[in-house]
């Protein structure tokens, strides 16, 4: 699967990649099971701590507990906006869901999107992400089947919470 960054005539593809924690730290981090759980609720369970993530850098908002329920979405996929949470991490996990997509850049010195650190990764039903304050991201793209997704970021009501830009036209093709 590729992603095809266009801008001005130009046509650059983006080689799909599986989500691993090296290439996807300048964007934030994986949400997984670890290789170190502790055991939890009288050894029933095995808890994975994932770290301190939720990063919050606006001292009036609230953290915002979300249901997401994304119809999938065929392949090749046109992305033409990109969305970012400049004063909160985003977690995203898999409740219900197939593999499923993201796509993330990182800012450019003016703050609009940096399409050339664009990258696409395919992310297993066990993997969630957590984007880091500011880092440029499209929706969630589910792509086998209805899925559920919880998400949660700090909010104050403000524009800030969620900005949205149109971008050259990303396509994700197989």
């Amino acid at each position: 699967m590729n992603v095809a960054v266009k801008t001005e005539g130009e046509s650059r593809q983006l080689k799909l990649r599986p989500l691993e924690a090296e290439a996807f730290a300048p964007f934030g981090q994986i949400v997984q099971p670890g290789e170190h759980p502790v055991p939890a609720n009288g050894g029933t369970a095995r808890r994975h701590d994932i770290g301190d993530v939720m990063v919050r850098l606006g001292e009036d908002s609230q953290l915002r507990l979300s249901i997401f329920d994304c119809e999938p979405q065929a392949l090749p996929l046109r992305i033409d906006v990109l969305e970012r949470h400049r004063l909160s991490a985003q977690t995203i996990a898999p409740m219900q869901a197939a593999e499923y997509l993201t796509i993330v850049c990182l800012s450019g010195p003016d703050g609009a999107p940096d399409l050339a650190t664009a990258q696409a990764f395919e992310c297993a039903p066990y993997q969630g992400v957590n984007y880091s304050p500011g880092v440029w991201h499209h929706g969630v793209v589910a792509t086998e089947r209805r899925s559920l997704f919880f998400l949660q970021s700090w909010q104050d009501g403000s524009p800030t919470d969620c900005e949205e830009i149109n971008i050259p036209a990303l396509l994700v093709t197989r």
